[in-house]
């Protein structure tokens, strides 16, 4: 890979977690918006949720098939621990938020109180924040193994 085309790379990637961020504060604030509401709206969170699932899902795929953690296998080896639990952790994610859908989509709300959903999707972001730190790390390690190897050319 040439080293321009190694720039674009690192600056698409780098442009998609940003925009992922951005992203994430959005959904922290309308749920902190629905919060103050005190009404329950958990048809209106379902749909939302599932709105969320499918970003993270295209997010995911891109990372994992056609992003930085498919490009380069040397980052896989140096970091391989943080690579499969990284990919794991994308799999339990989506998982989490297919089971909080089905409890919000059902007739009768799975949930006994608006609370407990509550709780459930502030884990859910709390866990999105920690694989986002993670993704963090290993782009930084990525993007200075990619900047070594292209300098020693």
């Amino acid at each position: 890979m040439s080293t321009d085309d190694h720039q674009t790379l690192v600056k698409t990637f780098w442009n998609e977690q940003h925009e992922l961020h951005h992203k994430i504060n959005e959904w922290r604030d309308w749920w902190s918006e629905l919060s103050e509401l005190g009404e329950p709206r958990f048809g209106e969170m379902h749909d939302r949720l599932q709105l969320i699932r499918q970003k993270l899902r295209t997010h995911f795929h891109r990372e994992e098939e056609s992003g930085f953690l498919h490009e380069n296998s040397d980052l896989k080896e140096k970091h391989s621990e943080q690579v499969t639990e990284l990919l794991s952790d994308h799999r339990e994610l989506l998982s989490d938020l297919d089971r909080l859908c089905e409890k919000l989509g059902a007739t009768e709300s799975g949930f006994v109180t608006w609370g407990q959903a509550k709780r459930s999707f502030d884990a859910l972001l709390k866990e999105l924040d920690r694989q986002e730190q993670i993704e963090n790390q290993l782009m930084e390690a990525w993007t200075k193994s990619e900047t070594d190897t292209h300098e020693k050319d």
